[in-house]
């Protein structure tokens, strides 16, 4: 269990944005309107005015853990999302090492009947899968695993304050190697702008983008430099339309005292998996919530039915990610500063 020191705005700067050596400003930039003016396809979609309704509706989607007297806790990581990391990181190194054994002609002989030259050209790209695949399983491993169990975020509109606890990564490939240290911090709700962000990828068959909340904190009322920013949610699971929901649920409750949870919606489902049996139905319907997935999410199931031989092994896989995931994590619990501040939380 890893208690820490609650860091006060200003105290702590994500290290990608620290500035490069002989230089002041933040390598993110500074946090204005002018700066960041928003309306890319992928990257600054929109920033959200705190004084401006972003959308008539609101929603948590169920990422609410806990509400206090005068606060509101958020989930940080999505427990139907957790393993996905170490997944792909599985299933890269699966590739790289597949490559590697069809280049090095292990099955027998190359599909094209090689001369020598032909030997010659596939030794160093097999050799180049299989490290980029070992390499890319290596980083997703360091990623997914002996994280904290869950990396909340407190939003106290009493004292207009947003609380995180969060795990410190280091960018770039050399910070794999480095301690990744669990760090606590306070930052000024003022000093906070909400931006949604968007990324375009491929899903294989199609293009589409993934969405965000991501919350961008400046230095001080004199200085906009970004010294840090992070996601409200899980963005694999947010669209174009949840994105000003979720934010608008929060601006509500900070700046015009909307309640903790929108009507007809209740506390998440955010305590860990207790076993490898329950980290299947986190993933999947193939687990004990079996019937609840026909019942909730019929074209869903049916769908994971007619592609069975795929979605089966995919989700044996996940779900074992996921237990391993979560059997690796470290609790993590809030400095006592915190819950003093806030209180002992609510049944609602």
């Amino acid at each position: 269990m890893c208690s820490m020191k609650l860091q006060q705005h200003g105290e702590h700067v994500k290290p990608a944005y620290r500035p490069q050596p002989g230089q002041t400003l933040s390598t993110a930039g500074e946090s204005t309107d002018e700066a960041r003016p928003g309306g890319q396809l992928s990257g600054l979609v929109r920033r959200f005015p705190k004084t401006e309704r972003a959308t008539e509706d609101v929603t948590t989607l169920n990422w609410v853990k806990s509400v206090y007297g005068q606060a509101l806790e958020y989930t940080g990581i999505d427990r139907s999302t957790r393993g996905g990391i170490l997944l792909w990181g599985v299933i890269g190194a699966a590739g790289g090492v597949f490559a590697a054994w069809t280049l090095a002609g292990m099955p027998g002989q190359y599909p094209w009947n090689p001369n020598w030259i032909d030997y010659l050209m596939a030794f160093p790209m097999g050799v180049f899968f299989l490290l980029s695949g070992l390499a890319f399983f290596v980083w997703t491993a360091r990623a997914e695993l002996f994280r904290p169990n869950d990396e909340p975020i407190i939003f106290d509109r009493q004292r207009r304050k947003v609380y995180r606890v969060m795990q410190e990564v280091q960018p770039g490939w050399r910070g794999i190697f480095k301690p990744w240290p669990f760090v606590a911090t306070s930052y000024e709700w003022d000093l906070i702008d909400a931006e949604h962000h968007a990324i375009v990828g491929s899903t294989g068959s199609g293009v589409t983008r993934y969405h965000a909340l991501v919350m961008v904190v400046r230095k001080s009322v004199d200085d906009a430099n970004i010294i840090s920013s992070f996601n409200v949610g899980q963005a694999v699971t947010m669209t174009e339309r949840t994105v000003p929901m979720v934010w608008e649920h929060i601006r509500r409750y900070m700046e015009e005292d909307g309640p903790p949870l929108p009507e007809g919606e209740t506390l998440g489902r955010t305590a860990p998996p207790q076993g490898w049996w329950q980290s299947m139905a986190a993933v999947g319907c193939f687990g004990p919530d079996y019937f609840k997935w026909w019942r909730n999410f019929p074209i869903y199931t049916l769908l994971f039915h007619v592609l069975f031989p795929v979605f089966v092994p995919l989700n044996l896989l996940w779900g074992t990610c996921n237990w391993l995931s979560f059997k690796t994590a470290v609790p993590v619990n809030w400095p006592r500063e915190v819950l003093e501040t806030v209180g002992p939380p609510l049944a609602v």
